[in-house]
């Protein structure tokens, strides 16, 4: 019966659409922000999603890179920010959005996702 309760809660706050207004701005803050990443293009489970805050095509596709960040262990790299953008070049990436994988570049998230697995 207690672990009824909690799960029960939860389903409330999820019909109540209050879990999806706190992940919507927790997705607004990370896309908008700009910490420096350090990119390890060589690290073997990670897919590095190169973006900009202000690209309509990062836009388009970063609630469906955003919702599968903890599966497939995605790390956001905008930018916008001076130095990220310095890496990105040093990889290669000339235009985002782009996925970074063992230091090979993918247009789609499809692509980075099989070289991972």
């Amino acid at each position: 019966m207690r672990r009824l309760i909690p799960a029960a809660a939860l389903v409330l706050l999820m019909l109540s659409g209050c879990g999806n207004q706190v992940n919507e701005q927790a997705m607004n803050r990370l896309e908008n922000s700009q910490p420096m990443v350090q990119i390890s293009p060589n690290q073997t489970d990670k897919i590095w999603f190169i973006y900009r805050d202000d690209c309509p095509d990062c836009q388009k596709i970063f609630r469906e890179v955003y919702a599968l960040r903890k599966v497939d262990n995605i790390t956001f790299v905008n930018t916008n920010n001076a130095e990220n953008r310095r890496q990105a070049l040093q990889l290669g990436v000339t235009r985002v959005p782009g996925f970074v994988v063992h230091g090979r570049l993918f247009t789609t998230l499809e692509q980075a996702e099989k070289e991972v697995r």
